[in-house]
């Protein structure tokens, strides 16, 4: 499921860097009565095993961010 997630934001970004991946086509991926919130954790997740590959941590702000009531945006890091 992670990993699906992720590489909707992927695919996403490949096409056009900043491109917004709205919360529908993101869900389907999620579970439990509230798809958002399962959605909330797997991003938590997705950005944790990433920063620690990387050896670091990502804030909100960073790799994965949500744009309010519209799904998410990827912004790969600054090397």
């Amino acid at each position: 499921m992670k990993f699906e997630i992720f590489r909707e934001l992927a695919t996403s970004w490949y096409r056009s860097p900043g491109e917004l991946v709205a919360f529908s086509r993101l869900e389907r991926y999620s579970e439990g009565e509230d798809p958002r919130a399962s959605l909330r954790v797997r991003i938590r997740e997705i950005k944790d095993a990433i920063g620690k590959a990387m050896n670091t941590r990502f804030g909100s702000s960073e790799l994965i961010l949500n744009v309010r009531d519209q799904g998410y945006r990827l912004v790969p890091p600054k090397p």
